[in-house]
C-alpha cells in the first residue's frame, strides 16, 4: 500500500505541474493548479507570486493585481513590479506610479550599482531596478509627461545597458536629440565582451544625414500615412488632411503623421491648425526639430520675426546640419535688414545642402538639387544688398542653372547688372524675363529705367565723340 503524499510533496508536485503548463502555453490549466497551491500552502508569498504571474500570462490582470495587494509582502521588490506590471496593462497609470513609489531618477541610478560590470554572469538578466524605471517612464509617457518619461528611460539604461526598450522608447519617440542620443549610447557602461552592443545603438540614433535611408522608411510606410504622403506630393491637401488625421489616431506617436498633418493645413494657409499640429508634434516629440522648424516658418509668414526667430534658433540647436534651418534664418536675417549675417547664413545652408555625387553636404562636389535654388537667389539678394555685384551674379546664375525659366531671377540679374553700370546686359535679361511673365510690373518698370540710361549714356558718348571732332 503506497503511503499518502505529505503536504511539502503535493505542494512541490503542483509547482512542477504550474511551471510546466506555464512552459507549454495551457495558461488555464496553470492558474487552476496554482490557485489549488496557494490554498494547500495557505498562500505562501512564492506560490502567491506564481499563482500573481499565471494571472498575468492568461491577461488576467485586475485579478492579480488584487491577488498580490491582498496577499503578497508588497515591501519585496518583486511583488511591487508585479503588480504595477498588471496595473499597467490596464492603464491604471497613476496607481503605477504611487505603487512604484515615484522617486527621482538620478537619485535611483545613483543608488544602484550598473548590472553590465556586476561580473561574468553580467547581462544574462536585465536587472529589476532598470525594469522598474522603465515601466515609471511609461508611465510618466502614458500620461503625457515626457520629460520625465526620458529621464526615467535615461536611469534604466544607466542602470543596465541591456534593457533595450528603454532605448527604443526614447529613439522611437524622439524623445532626445540627436546630440543626446549619441551621448547616451557612448555613455553606457558595456563590459568588455559586449562592444558589439554600443555599435548597434549608435545604428539606431537620428540619422540625419543618411537621405537615402529615410527614403527608403518612407517608401514602405503603410496606409493611411503613406496615402496621405501621396495626397501631399500631389497637392490634394484636403485629402491629405483627412488621411494624416486618421494615422495621428490610429499610432498618436508617429511622428511623420504629425508633421505632415501640419504640413498640409500650412500648404493652405491655415496657419492657426497647422501651428496646432506642429505644437503637439513638438510636445510628443521634444528631440525632433522639424515641427519647431514648422512654427518658425509660419510665424514668418505672419510677420512675426521675434518669435520666429527664436524658433528658428531652437531648431537649429537640435538639429544644426538641416539646410533650410539656415536657409530659414538667413532669410529671416534678410528681412530684418542684416544683410550680412543673412549672407553668412545662406553660405551655411548651401555648405550644409547635400549634393549628386558628391556624397554629405555641400562642400564636397557634385550639383546641388533643385531646391537649392531658393537659397541661391536668397544669397543674391543678401549679396546685392552689400553691394557685392559680382557675388550676387555669380549667386544668380547658379540659381538659373537649376531653375532656367525662372522670371524674377532673370529680373534679379538684370537688376543687379543694371547696379554695376552694365544697362545693355541688364536690359537684355529684363527683356527675357518679361518674355517668361509679360505682367511682371518690377520688370516693366526697370526696364524702361535701364533703357533711358543706356540712352543717356550713348548719347553722352556721341557727344564727347562730337567735341573731339
Amino acid at each position: 500500500m503506497v503511503a499518502p503524499a505529505t503536504p511539502a510533496a503535493q505542494a512541490h508536485l503542483l509547482r512542477s505541474l504550474v511551471q510546466d503548463c506555464i512552459a507549454k502555453h495551457l495558461y488555464p490549466t496553470a492558474v487552476f493548479f496554482a490557485d489549488k497551491l496557494v490554498s494547500l500552502t495557505s498562500y505562501s508569498a512564492a506560490d502567491v507570486f506564481l499563482l500573481a504571474q499565471t494571472y498575468y500570462v492568461s491577461r488576467q490582470f485586475r485579478r492579480a493585481a488584487v491577488l498580490l495587494r491582498q496577499h503578497a509582502p508588497m515591501a519585496d521588490a518583486r511583488f511591487q513590479y508585479l503588480a504595477a506590471k498588471c496595473l499597467s496593462e490596464v492603464a491604471e497609470w497613476d496607481e503605477v506610479l504611487v505603487l512604484l513609489a515615484d522617486a527621482e531618477p538620478d537619485d535611483l541610478a545613483a543608488s544602484q550599482s550598473p548590472s553590465a560590470g556586476a561580473g561574468p554572469g553580467a547581462g544574462r538578466e536585465v536587472s529589476g531596478p532598470a525594469a522598474a524605471c522603465l515601466l515609471r517612464g511609461r508611465a510618466h509617457e502614458a500620461l503625457d509627461n515626457r520629460a520625465a518619461a526620458a529621464q526615467w528611460y535615461r536611469a534604466a539604461l544607466r542602470l543596465d545597458p541591456f534593457c533595450e526598450e528603454a532605448l527604443a522608447a526614447l529613439l522611437d519617440h524622439h524623445l532626445l536629440t540627436n546630440a543626446e542620443e549619441l551621448a547616451l549610447v557612448d555613455g553606457l557602461r558595456l563590459p568588455q565582451e559586449h562592444r558589439w552592443l554600443r555599435l548597434l545603438y549608435r545604428c539606431r540614433c537620428k540619422k540625419y544625414n543618411q537621405g537615402a535611408s529615410m527614403e527608403q522608411q518612407l517608401a514602405e510606410l503603410e496606409a493611411p500615412l503613406g496615402v496621405g504622403c501621396y495626397y501631399m506630393a500631389a497637392r490634394h491637401f484636403e485629402a491629405a488632411r483627412r488621411y494624416f488625421s486618421k494615422a495621428t489616431s490610429l499610432d498618436r506617436n508617429s511622428a511623420h503623421a504629425w508633421v505632415g498633418f501640419g504640413h498640409a493645413f500650412a500648404a493652405q494657409d491655415e496657419s492657426d491648425q497647422a501651428l496646432a499640429a506642429y505644437r503637439t508634434a513638438a510636445r510628443l516629440f521634444p528631440g525632433l526639430h522639424t515641427p519647431v522648424l514648422g512654427m518658425g516658418m509660419e510665424y514668418s509668414r505672419m510677420n512675426n520675426l521675434g518669435l520666429a526667430e527664436r524658433l528658428f534658433r531652437a531648431a537649429h540647436a537640435l538639429c544644426p546640419d538641416d539646410p533650410l534651418v539656415c536657409h530659414e534664418i538667413g532669410v529671416l536675417e534678410y528681412r530684418n535688414g542684416r544683410h550680412a549675417a543673412a549672407e553668412r547664413w545662406l553660405r551655411a545652408a548651401l555648405a550644409a545642402t547635400p549634393r549628386s555625387g558628391g556624397g554629405g553636404g555641400g562642400g564636397g562636389g557634385g550639383a546641388l538639387p533643385a531646391a537649392a535654388e531658393a537659397t541661391l537667389l536668397a544669397l543674391g539678394h543678401a549679396r546685392r544688398k552689400l553691394r557685392d555685384f559680382g557675388g550676387a551674379l555669380e549667386a544668380y546664375r547658379g540659381a538659373l542653372a537649376l531653375a532656367p525659366n525662372a522670371a524674377s531671377t532673370h529680373a534679379a540679374v538684370a537688376f543687379a547688372l543694371q547696379l554695376s553700370g552694365d544697362c545693355a546686359g541688364a536690359v537684355r535679361e529684363y527683356h527675357i524675363a518679361l518674355g517668361l511673365r509679360p505682367d511682371d510690373a518690377f520688370a516693366q518698370e526697370m526696364l524702361g529705367e535701364a533703357l533711358r540710361e543706356e540712352c543717356a549714356r550713348a548719347s553722352a558718348e556721341l557727344d564727347d565723340g562730337g567735341l573731339g571732332v
